[in-house]
């Protein structure tokens, strides 16, 4: 009879040691060492924060909210208080802050030589020159409840029964023209469009916007990374020195003891790299994040199965004064209207100019069954005051203003082009043009007959509203 033997197939087994996927086997009567334990227990942890740092990835998960307290006399320095938080470092491992409170300058680990230096030379001779730094959150361990082992001389020794994890603050310079670094990591670049040839471009694809060759370079360029530094000795800790998390950018001092003191927080945002959560990325596919057209001073109007009677539609334009002036010129040019437009979040005051609305009037054409269309200057925008809370350079409403002259002549003059029946106006806001006080384009689709508020999910888009105007009489002046 012949003999089918199956070869033994390749393994990373290359040894006995089998470093990375090594965990103990249970049979009856098998005797468990320290050492058997403590492969138990290392094979569970590695695994966990294997798994964490390959699918979840690193950064802020949630909270550590900053923020500087007043000390506890007047002449005291501001004092540093962090919230309770969550994050994971490169290692994967679990930087956890339950109790938030108030955070000791003088226990920040500083690292670098120059910053060392500056507290030295400040014990010796006080100085008020201030630093630009990164305050930074480190995984740590400390052991804990001291026991004594007997021997089998009799004589003992010491040794930790457990370990508490914890974590450490830091302080890092930051180097560079930027005045702080952004911790999220640029989008990627995808070379799938230089045709190489395991992924060469499909052109008759394109259509269906397939795009498993640029997730396939990405997620095979993604390696795994097996082997990080070994805790390193701080005192009485074991801390985790090449795998910081950042938290804020700070501007700092050092006092006359050489402890720093903190001047101000910067930034508490832009260095922070986030774990996107299920519920963020839920948020940000429904685009909570993004700023929306919150409402429409003539919204009721938007597709309306009636005409827009006239002198609700004229009393959006006040009347242009002549008594109060001597001669047309002296007049204003500009006249403020009633059309205005709130957003439910900050927005660049630079980014709102005239041509980012579009006030067409279409009235009936003298060809049959054709209308023709008007489009009414828009000189310019009055910017709303802005909220003590937000940023410089930002509003959060806007108001159209028409030439006094057309007010006059197409609103208030029996020669207008609204006596015609069946005349519809549209009003177009180009939200692209548009932006917040985060650099995104404004989401401010109209969604059926709701004009606002406003948005599909994405940025960008356009808001249109349209409606009839009823014919203005000769008597309504």
């Amino acid at each position: 009879m012949d003999q089918h033997t199956t070869p033994r197939p390749e393994t990373d087994c290359v040894d006995e040691s089998c470093r990375y996927g090594k965990r103990n086997l249970y049979y009856r009567r098998k005797a468990m060492t320290a050492g058997d334990m403590a492969l138990e227990q290392r094979y569970l942890i590695e695994r966990r924060r294997l798994l964490s740092r390959g699918i979840v990835g690193w950064g802020i998960a949630c909270g550590f909210e900053l923020s500087l307290q007043p000390g506890l006399k007047p002449d005291d320095p501001p004092q540093l208080v962090c919230g309770q938080g969550l994050a994971l470092d490169r290692a994967g491992r679990e930087l956890l802050r339950v109790d938030g409170g108030a955070v000791r300058e003088c226990d920040l680990l500083i690292l670098d030589n120059g910053l060392r230096e500056a507290s030295e030379t400040a014990r010796e001779k006080p100085t008020e020159t201030e630093f630009r730094c990164l305050l930074t959150i480190r995984y740590a361990e400390r052991p804990i409840d001291k026991v004594r082992v007997n021997g089998d001389c009799g004589c003992g020794e010491s040794e930790w029964n457990h370990v508490c994890e914890t974590v450490v603050f830091g302080l890092e310079p930051i180097c560079g023209e930027d005045p702080c670094p952004p911790g999220e990591p640029r989008c990627r670049e995808c070379h799938c469009h230089l045709g190489e040839s395991h992924h060469a471009p499909d052109h008759h694809a394109a259509q269906h916007r397939d795009r498993s060759a640029c997730l396939c370079e990405w997620q095979t360029g993604h390696t795994i990374q097996t082997e990080y530094a070994a805790l390193a000795h701080c005192g009485d800790l074991m801390v985790a020195l090449g795998d910081a998390v950042a938290l804020a950018c700070v501007t700092i001092r050092f006092d006359r003891c050489g402890c720093p003191v903190l001047r101000c927080i910067d930034d508490a945002c832009e260095p922070r790299r986030w774990i996107k959560t299920n519920d963020a990325l839920y948020d940000l596919i429904r685009g909570c994040d993004l700023t929306c057209i919150e409402h429409l001073s003539w919204g009721g109007w938007h597709r309306r199965a009636e005409p827009v009677p006239w002198t609700e539609f004229r009393d959006k334009f006040p009347r242009p004064p002549r008594h109060e002036y001597e001669s047309d010129e002296e007049r204003p040019r500009h006249l403020r209207s009633h059309f205005t437009i709130e957003f439910s979040g900050p927005v660049l005051c630079d980014t709102l100019t005239p041509d980012c609305i579009v006030f067409t009037i279409f009235s009936p054409d003298e060809l049959a069954g054709m209308l023709h269309a008007r489009r009414v200057r828009i000189p310019e925008l009055e910017l709303h005051a802005r909220h003590d809370d937000d940023p410089e350079g930002t509003t959060r409403a806007v108001t159209l203003m028409f030439d006094s002259r057309w007010v006059d002549d197409q609103v208030w003059d029996s020669t207008t082009v609204f006596r015609h029946p069946h005349t519809r106006v549209e009003i177009e806001i180009r939200c692209d043009f548009i932006l917040d006080c985060r650099g995104e384009a404004l989401d401010g689709e109209a969604i059926g007959r709701h004009p606002a508020p406003s948005g599909n999910g994405s940025p960008g888009g356009t808001n249109l509203t349209t409606f009839r105007v009823e014919p203005r009489s000769h008597h309504a002046r």
